[in-house]
């Protein structure tokens, strides 16, 4: 048997020996590899490919409703699997997420905005009637725009603290100017923080958290903004707090600083990034002895007869909440404190607030904060200085001269 006999009985396309094949056997499949070339740099299309017709059935069996296109890429060379539609995708495609809805809505709204600012901006203002130059008013014109708008006339409470009834029709607050501009922002903040009262109810009993849902949602440097605070301290945490001397007093008095200080409030509100001599009014009530947590401790404290006998609970109470007691109460706190003074709300608060608000509590005993102030009277946070006439606070002038407050409109 020669060799090109053995080569034919074989096939074209399988040697046992490369190099013994003849330049006739070579050249021909050259030829036939320079064709093949040839032929697809000619024709743009690629050659059809095989399909695994096992695995197109199994998929079409699968899911019936895949388009032709997709069925065009389940061959057999395709080593990723196939995405298959599900459920959930059609549902996205018929009815989009919520969020997404919102987000679609929001970029059309600042879409609108954008154009109509690019428009005003366009057009010539000295010659439109309908631009008015808010810009172009001086700074005490424009705050008092910005108080009209953004000041309400009750407080703002910044924590949830369950449904109350409301006393009355509070004022709404116009905020979509702090969207016009920059510049409108910046000054907005200022009057919208600033002039508005924040109750923060009771300020001794809180948990360390208690600041981190406000502040997550304003951020830290727009709750620094905050001048004017109203608070509440029990008058029961001061008397549980002072008679810690027994057994029973000492378990239910706790590790939360019940008593009310400098020191206290120093923590307690640098926690949402404000500075006590930063605020323009610091107003505490003392609130009296009745439905607290500090009132139930007491309770267990007193003899069993009076927690048992609702006339007797009754006559402790009002005893305990005597007006020359509660008088003690206040002075004892102001005397171990410096920078805390004995203040009336409609002599030394009312004057310090930009709108007429006369809330539930005014007939309370009350504390401002003063801190300790020298002779021109800067505040000195974290000296000690004397309580005289020159260098520290005197009682009946608690509100600071050196204080900026809008008038009343």
């Amino acid at each position: 048997m020669t060799e090109s006999t053995r080569l034919d009985n074989i096939g074209p396309d399988y040697t046992d020996n490369p190099a013994s094949e003849s330049e006739e056997t070579c050249m021909a499949r050259l030829h036939s590899l320079l064709t093949k070339s040839r032929s697809s740099t000619s024709d743009p299309s690629p050659p059809p490919r095989k399909k695994n017709l096992r695995r197109t059935q199994m998929v079409q069996k699968d899911s019936q409703n895949i388009s032709d296109g997709q069925m065009h890429t389940l061959d057999v060379l395709d080593p990723t699997p196939p995405h298959t539609p599900s459920r959930t995708d059609y549902d996205r495609a018929v009815k989009p997420s919520p969020r997404l809805t919102r987000s679609k809505w929001r970029a059309a709204a600042m879409i609108q905005y954008h154009q109509k600012g690019l428009d005003i901006r366009s057009r010539q203002q000295h010659n439109d009637p309908n631009i008015f130059p808010f810009q172009a008013l001086p700074p005490e014109l424009r705050m008092a725009v910005y108080f009209e708008l953004l000041v309400t006339d009750d407080r703002i409470l910044p924590t949830w603290r369950g449904a109350r009834k409301a006393t009355k029709q509070q004022k709404r607050m116009h905020i979509n100017i702090l969207l016009t501009c920059k510049m409108c922002h910046d000054e907005g903040l200022q009057v919208l923080y600033g002039e508005n009262i924040f109750d923060f109810g009771e300020i001794c009993n809180r948990p360390n958290n208690f600041s981190k849902p406000f502040v997550a949602r304003i951020g830290l440097h727009t709750a620094s903004l905050i001048r004017i605070v109203f608070a509440e301290y029990s008058a029961a945490s001061e008397e549980l707090s002072q008679s810690d001397t027994t057994p029973d007093a000492r378990r239910l008095h706790d590790s939360k600083p019940t008593q009310l200080s400098v020191a206290h409030l120093r923590t307690f509100f640098s926690t949402f990034g404000i500075s006590l001599p930063s605020l323009r009014l610091l107003a505490i009530s003392i609130m009296p002895y009745g439905n607290d947590q500090a009132t139930d401790d007491l309770l267990k404290l007193a003899d069993p007869e009076v927690r048992s006998d609702m006339d007797l609970r009754m006559k402790w109470l009002d005893a305990k909440n005597g007006k020359e007691r509660l008088a003690q109460l206040v002075d004892g706190i102001c005397k171990r404190e410096k920078g805390l003074v004995k203040a009336n709300y409609w002599t030394d608060v009312d004057g310090w607030i930009g709108i007429s608000f006369a809330p539930p509590s005014s007939g309370r005993e009350w504390i401002v904060y003063q801190g300790v102030r020298g002779k021109e009277g800067n505040v000195v946070d974290g000296k000690e200085e004397d309580d005289t006439e020159e260098g520290g606070p005197v009682e009946g002038s608690a509100a600071p001269k050196a204080a900026l407050v809008l008038h009343r409109v």
